[in-house]
């Protein structure tokens, strides 16, 4: 007969062994999966993309001109040259899902039409910053609301607009940043809704 703690401890094996092979498998399958979709997207036709929602920069709702500081220039000339680029947002998308959906051969294009978009958002965020500082509060309201209404991910365009909103005496806005914010595929979305619950919270 076996003494218990021996027994013990070979049940505790057996499970072991158990286990590890079901990781192991699991961790097979993982990789095959992985390997077959990295496949499948790099002979992925090239798809058109002329109907793709391009993002438009609408230069005669914003303050461009307006002001004499020269701080703001080079905002205004970042946004003009913008106006001219195709623009995209690809937030929170894969490469992978990217060449499965449009194509391998328009990996680099989707690429430079989203890093077009990261420089929207974030010339969008500077450029109601400033208008803020100068106290051109409205302006800076017109600005960063382009900036929620095509999805930004920057946590200073929403923290700057809701205090804003707080500043006009329109803090019942605040609520509404919310809820675009819980929608962003993005890495920035709980540090954004974390600081828009205490500016919401104050109100």
């Amino acid at each position: 007969m076996l003494f218990p703690g021996l027994t013990i401890f070979m049940v505790f094996i057996l499970y072991y062994a158990f286990r590890r092979r079901q990781i192991e498998r699991r961790e097979t399958e993982r990789e095959t999966e992985f390997w077959s979709r990295e496949n499948r997207a790099l002979n992925t036709r090239s798809k058109d993309l002329s109907n793709l929602e391009y993002i438009t920069v609408p230069l005669e709702t914003f303050p461009m001109g307006l002001h004499s500081e020269e701080d703001l220039i080079p905002f205004e000339e970042k946004l003009q040259q913008l106006s001219q680029e195709k623009i995209y947002n690809l937030t929170g998308i894969s490469n992978t899902d990217l060449m499965l959906t449009y194509g391998a051969g328009n990996l680099d294009t989707l690429s430079s039409y989203d890093e077009n978009y990261t420089q929207l958002v974030r010339t969008i965020a500077d450029y109601g910053e400033a208008l803020a500082s100068h106290s051109y509060t409205e302006d800076a309201i017109t600005v960063l609301e382009y900036g929620i209404k095509i999805r930004s991910d920057v946590t200073s365009n929403y923290t700057l607009l809701a205090s804003l909103y707080r500043e006009t005496g329109e803090g019942r806005k605040i609520r509404s940043l919310l809820e675009t914010a819980k929608i962003l595929n993005s890495l920035s979305k709980d540090v954004i809704l974390e600081k828009l619950e205490e500016l919401n919270s104050e109100n």
